[in-house]
């Protein structure tokens, strides 16, 4: 998998001793959280540092995800496991719900999109608009309660709507 990935020994390091270790998994939370208490406007200097990265267009996307996602898919079935993508709602991300479902369901990988991007307005996202705020985490949280037990019973889902 790392070398599918192209993941170099340091990236791999991390993914194991992640899989593993609850703190290595959880430090980067914690030293966000600890920078953004030591650091005034943290939040203003990551979006000047890091700027929103760019969705692939359609044909590029495809050619990227479907791959790995048959990948994943095949190593979930090697296990006993049923692969469910999940797709949070990001601001303007309505093409690339539509593009993650499209390629999840051109595998034969189930979809959850608990909650119709379209819903969220600015208020629920933080300020880098990727990311739920509290009030936003609460909607989708909820709305995930409500989705997983029908994606794992059924297929049909708010998901299917955004596949063209």
């Amino acid at each position: 998998m790392a070398s599918d990935l192209r993941l170099d020994r340091t990236a791999t390091s991390n993914l194991l001793l992640a899989h593993s270790s609850t703190f290595w998994d959880t430090r980067s939370v914690i030293r966000t959280q600890i920078l953004g208490r030591v650091v005034p406007h943290l939040e203003d200097l990551f979006l000047i540092v890091n700027p929103r990265p760019a969705i692939p267009e359609s044909r590029e996307f495809e050619e990227i995800a479907i791959p790995r996602l048959r990948r994943l898919r095949e190593l979930c079935e090697a296990h006993g496991a049923k692969l469910i993508l999940l797709v949070p709602p990001t601001l303007s991300s309505e093409s690339a719900v539509s593009q993650m479902a499209y390629a999840a369901h051109s595998t034969g990988v189930d979809v959850s999109v608990p909650i119709d991007p379209a819903a969220l307005s600015a208020k629920f996202y933080q300020r880098d608009g990727m990311h739920l705020n509290s009030e936003g985490a609460v909607l989708f949280t909820s709305a995930l309660a409500k989705d997983l037990p029908e994606r794992v019973l059924t297929r049909d889902t708010l998901a299917s709507r955004f596949v063209q």
